[in-house]
């Protein structure tokens, strides 16, 4: 698709699913500070209002997921 400013790329990048998982998979990877497991991005957006999907409300999600409150160690990691 063809933009002329960054507002009209911004809103061709939010209608495109492959975007959208990118950054719920980002938000999970940085909110969760590890790797996210398979399904966990697509599980995100499945729970958020998909009309009108808001980072403001992903984010809530994710420091509200018992993966936030509950993180395990990753292979290898050793508590400070």
């Amino acid at each position: 698709p063809k933009f002329q400013n960054g507002i009209e790329l911004a809103n061709i990048l939010a209608d495109t699913p492959e975007v959208n998982e990118c950054v719920a998979a980002n938000l999970l990877r940085y909110g969760l500070g590890r790797l996210d497991t398979e399904g966990e991005a697509k599980s995100l957006l499945q729970s958020l209002d998909t009309d009108e999907l808001n980072v403001r409300e992903a984010i809530i999600k994710v420091v509200t997921s018992r993966g936030f409150a509950f993180r395990l160690l990753s292979q290898g990691e050793v508590l400070p």
